[in-house]
């Protein structure tokens, strides 16, 4: 089973610094429940769903309908792979938030980052909005709907250090180097890693040089090169670190994967 999806990336450039793009998901009939996996990123996701339940159990959601009824979900702290059971296919908007992207629109958000995922209502109008923007039908209004709506939350934030680790966090330092090189114990950026990003710098590392070899993938290297190219010490610590992330070794997944979609997908016969 495949899911039709659009992508798109926010035309306002002030968006831009903060969501990586929208997916759009359109009803449509289905024979049979399926389930796929989706695996771990750095982006902190906002899912808005109509006529729809949502089931959130540990590792697990379920999409099922339920006439007149608007769920959303917050994911934000997986380091292994969600299963995701679709009993019905809804309209579905989703937000990719870059890391740290979600704290320029909500005053604090570390609580969010207690759980992997939970449902999400963060501002009073949030329901009646997004319900709005789902019923419209033009997807060129939907869009603009919805990006006037972000804009409308944006909160002005000096996030410079934050933004700063971030880009350390990037880079071929230790962790320990990056603290170092910023004046603060490693302790103290552990913590504001937590609070502002939702991960400590280690699994934020670890995800992102995942996320890194899927894209050198599409070079059509082997593992030994992937490797290499993706910042592993070696090859067996780039198998022990994908097989940590995806439950399963690198062969099996380039294997099951289409690689060239934004989304990463398996799914399961």
């Amino acid at each position: 089973m495949k899911i039709r999806t659009e992508f798109y990336k926010p035309d306002h450039n002030i968006l831009n610094k903060y969501i990586e793009g929208f997916y759009f998901i359109s009803k449509q009939e289905i024979e049979n429940s399926f389930s796929y996996q989706t695996f771990p990123n750095n982006y902190n996701i906002v899912s808005t769903y109509l006529n729809s339940d949502v089931k959130m159990e540990k590792g697990k959601i379920t999409v099922s309908s339920a006439e007149n009824k608007f769920t959303s979900t917050l994911v934000k702290k997986y380091i292994t792979p969600i299963e995701i059971k679709v009993n019905a296919i809804v309209d579905e908007i989703t937000i990719y938030f870059k890391p740290a992207g979600l704290n320029y629109f909500i005053d604090d958000i570390s609580s969010l980052f207690e759980n992997d995922f939970s449902y999400f209502n963060p501002f009073g109008d949030y329901e009646a909005e997004m319900t709005k923007i789902l019923l419209t039908k033009e997807r060129n209004i939907q869009l603009e709907l919805l990006e006037k709506y972000w804009i409308s939350k944006l909160i002005q934030k000096d996030f410079t250090n934050v933004e700063s680790w971030l880009l350390d966090i990037n880079s071929t330092m230790s962790i320990e180097e990056i603290a170092k090189k910023n004046q603060i114990s490693r302790q103290y950026l552990n913590k504001m890693f937590q609070k502002y990003v939702g991960k400590s710098p280690s699994e934020f590392r670890k995800v992102n040089k995942f996320r890194n070899s899927i894209s050198q993938k599409n070079k059509n290297t082997n593992l030994i090169e992937l490797s290499l190219d993706a910042d592993f010490y070696d090859q067996s610590h780039f198998i022990r670190n994908f097989k940590e992330l995806t439950k399963v070794n690198p062969g099996s997944f380039f294997n099951n994967v289409d690689i060239s979609k934004e989304n990463i997908w398996l799914f399961e016969e």
